[in-house]
């Protein structure tokens, strides 16, 4: 079987983001989240007569999961137009990781210096990233 980069220089390394975007740009569907720190490659098999047969799915793809991976190197680097801050009065109530982000998003919209925000979420029910504006 044929080895995507990502199996062979992020996965093992720790070098993973979890920011699902391997996932999102795969053409065949073949990678899923899994309980590991990164996703995985789901084997698919086919049935021949009375033979099943292990599909090679990743050696005839564009490997478009690579090129949005932003740990190989191979996305383009984004340059700032515009560098601001926000910041909330007084504490968070919940004090997850999404109340932050909200709260920033927030605070930046109010404030006009966005227009909006393209965020990365997750579908409980297809347990899948999915991108949602804001």
């Amino acid at each position: 079987m044929a080895m995507t980069r990502l199996q062979q220089e992020v996965w093992p390394a720790g070098r993973c983001a979890g920011c699902g975007a391997c996932v999102a740009a795969c053409a065949k569907g073949v990678l899923r989240w899994s309980d590991e720190q990164h996703p995985t490659l789901e084997e698919r098999r086919k049935a021949l007569g009375l033979s099943r047969l292990k599909l090679r799915t990743c050696e005839v793809c564009e490997k478009l999961c690579e090129s949005a991976c932003p740990r190989l190197g191979s996305a383009p680097k984004l340059e700032p137009r515009l560098v601001c801050s926000a910041r909330a009065i007084g504490a968070l109530a919940g004090g997850t990781a999404n109340d932050v982000i909200r709260a920033v998003v927030v605070a930046a919209r109010v404030s006009d210096l966005i227009d909006g925000a393209v965020l990365l979420d997750y579908d409980p029910w297809k347990l899948e990233p999915v991108a949602r504006v804001a």
